[in-house]
């Protein structure tokens, strides 16, 4: 039996759809001209920094082959280059996915010695496809932040595209997937937040009270710094909303209205711990790091948004909090406290909405305005300045926040990084969307948001903020008029309890499953399960992203839940 024909029986039992794609081919196989080999190392970060490597186009092999030989084969190799992809892909959790957009140049492909030995490794993987969104299959179930696309050939725009694409979903789907499986991590938040709506108010109901009122929302970008002095003159002319860090500014005494807090991480409750924002109203959502309620005093907004993934509509049910979520659609990536502000804002009826302090850039290559962290600059000393192309932070290991260069708003080069760059096309998309309110950047050295108007904080001032309007006082009135009265009622305690026996009623039923022993017990623990409220809220997320990577009811996939569901129990401390 020929390489060809033994690849060719692999092909058939682990890629189905691309064998018969191949058998249709004709046999006979037009020549044509090579493509030019690039002559520079593939591979920007070090291979064994990766976790899963994209190979676009197969390897350059002799296009004169005969195929109508079925005994013809090639012995194409790259000795240093196979020896290192196949000692990588022998790695725990390595995946090598090759694409290919030419059949005639895979079928080529399949009669090589190389082909035979990857297709041999059962994470390595071919891909034929016609458009990039034919890609999405794969992307979508990515577990891994740190990947690249590479080719052997010389980088075309098809190639750049290619590349950008399936980095940017691949990131997208990562975070996804992420925030799914590790909900759990979140619940440990979620489970001692969900007291403080005893005493809050529903932001939500917010809508409109603020209509033409114009709203600064503050970021805590580099470019801060140029507005300080100007934003402590503001406090009757706009309604002010610092987002996370940004609520630090109150160091420089800046006084915003409000301040928005959704991030989980501990980062979040170091920095508010040294913020003065002892007084103003916080809003937050339930997912935010539990920590951060020891940072002030004042007053707080329950963000009824829906991402606290599906916790918060079991929440929402319990303690009848009804209404629309602020958003009903977004990029999982372009989830952050900005975007949350500019819902917000929108929600509230400001116009103009001005942005301050949103640089998505590494602006004078500082992370932060001043005061926000004790120290504000990158590293960029791994940083390769030669091309735009090569401007990736080698040490950087989430290809989300990989440095890359570009143009600011002022057309000077400045570094920024793919999680900016989802932000600022949500930002843009969100402003197309909103056309009878205006939106203007103010910020002074970030990069240029589409549909957002550049302006300076003096030029707003003089043409947007002419009237004095006690915002302080008006949030408060409202904060009043908007408390959650039915949450006052409800004993958390035994809200918190039904919630505990539910997930140990859940993992009576996975053990069950499990067990398969007597099979009608475990039959009927697979429709009970699903009237729990611990699965339907909690788990039911876990299980549609393990289906993803397991076989629907397999014995991988109930064990990982049944591991997930226990993380959760672990965490319902009554």
């Amino acid at each position: 039996m020929s390489i060809y024909q033994k690849n060719l029986e692999i092909i058939s039992e682990r890629f189905p759809y691309l064998y018969l794609l191949l058998l249709s081919k004709n046999t006979l196989v037009e020549k044509r001209k090579s493509l030019k080999l690039s002559n520079k190392n593939i591979f920007e970060k070090d291979l064994q920094s990766l976790d899963t490597l994209y190979i676009y186009k197969c390897l350059n092999i002799d296009l004169n082959l005969d195929v109508t030989n079925p005994d013809s084969h090639l012995d194409v190799t790259n000795p240093d280059l196979d020896l290192d992809l196949i000692q990588w892909i022998n790695e725990k959790d390595k995946k090598l996915i090759f694409l290919e957009d030419n059949l005639d140049d895979l079928n080529r492909f399949f009669h090589t010695k190389i082909a035979f030995d990857f297709l041999q490794k059962q994470n390595v993987s071919f891909h034929f496809f016609k458009n990039i969104k034919d890609l999405d299959e794969i992307t979508k179930k990515n577990l891994k932040a740190n990947i690249d696309v590479v080719t052997f050939f010389k980088k075309t725009k098809k190639f750049e595209d290619l590349k950008q694409s399936i980095i940017e979903k691949s990131l997208i789907s990562f975070f996804s997937n992420h925030d799914q499986l590790f909900s759990y991590k979140m619940f440990k938040n979620f489970i001692k937040n969900i007291d403080k709506l005893k005493s809050s108010f529903l932001v939500n109901k917010f809508k409109n009270s603020l209509k033409d009122k114009p709203a600064i929302i503050l970021g805590a970008g580099p470019s801060l710094n140029y507005s300080y002095e100007k934003l402590k003159t503001l406090s009757n002319k706009a309604l002010i909303i610092a987002g996370g860090s940004a609520i630090c500014s109150t160091n420089q005494n800046i006084k915003p209205h409000l301040g928005v807090i959704i991030d989980p991480n501990l980062d979040e409750f170091k920095r508010l711990k040294n913020s003065l924002s002892f007084e103003m109203p916080m809003l937050f959502s339930t997912r935010v790091n539990s920590g951060v309620f020891n940072t002030f005093n004042s007053q707080t907004g329950y963000i009824k948004a829906a991402i606290g993934s599906f916790f918060e509509v079991w929440l929402d049910k319990e303690l009848k909090i009804s209404g629309k979520y602020l958003q009903s659609k977004h990029d999982d990536l372009a989830l952050s406290v900005t975007t949350i502000c500019v819902s917000l804002a929108t929600l509230f009826g400001c116009n103009p909405i001005i942005l301050d302090g949103v640089d998505l850039a590494y602006t004078e290559d500082k992370y932060y305005a001043s005061n926000i962290i004790d120290n504000t600059s990158i590293d960029n000393t791994s940083i390769d300045n030669t091309s735009i192309g090569n401007n990736l932070n080698k040490n950087q290991k989430d290809i989300g926040e990989r440095p890359y260069l570009t143009k600011n708003r002022n057309n000077k080069e400045v570094f920024s990084n793919l999680k900016w760059k989802i932000e600022n096309k949500w930002l843009v998309t969100f402003a197309k969307k909103h056309k009878n309110t205006k939106f203007i950047n103010a910020t002074k050295n970030g990069l240029k948001i589409d549909f957002f108007e550049d302006l300076s904080i003096d030029e707003i001032e003089e043409k947007y903020l002419n009237e004095s309007f006690d915002f302080e006082a008006y949030i408060h009135t409202l904060s009043q008029e908007n408390m959650l009265t039915y949450a006052k009622t409800k004993d958390f305690k035994v809200l918190k309890l039904k919630l505990k026996n539910s997930f140990l009623n859940c993992k009576n039923y996975l053990l069950d499953i499990l067990k398969n022993d007597p099979e009608y017990k475990a039959i009927l623990a697979k429709e009970e399960i699903k009237d729990e409220i611990a699965y339907q809220y909690f788990l039911i997320e876990q299980n549609y992203t393990l289906k993803q990577f397991f076989e629907s009811d397999s014995k991988e996939l109930i064990q990982n839940l049944l591991k997930v569901n226990d993380l959760f129990l672990k965490e319902c401390k009554i």
